[in-house]
């Protein structure tokens, strides 16, 4: 609907643009309540006490680097792993000397 269309329908309903901005205001929070209602948990703090990461394991093998004298590669289950000081983590497609990307902060 354009302007005119909308000008012409809000004069003949007699309507003003404070009517349309109340009706609006009032299905914001009917909206807003609804939301609340169904546990919608926005602008609530997280709870601090849950176990955060992998549920099944505590670190991620894949992002604790080797030890000094440690191998830089590892054999995972049948696949070979390579350590990247670059990327900061163990890959299947290079180690830190086959690195071709940006280094990882």
């Amino acid at each position: 609907m354009d302007r005119t269309a909308a000008d012409a329908h809000m004069a003949s309903e007699r309507l003003t643009y404070e009517d349309a901005s109340d009706l609006a205001e009032d299905n914001y929070r009917k909206l807003k309540d609804k939301a609340g209602k169904k546990g919608n948990n926005r602008g609530k703090k997280a709870d601090n006490n849950k176990p955060k990461g992998n549920k099944k394991e505590d670190t991620n093998w894949k992002k604790v680097a080797p030890g000094p004298g440690e191998p830089q590669q590892k054999v995972v289950n049948g696949k070979t792993w390579k350590y990247s000081a670059h990327c900061i983590c163990w890959s299947t497609t290079h180690g830190t000397d086959g690195h071709t990307g940006p280094r990882r902060s």
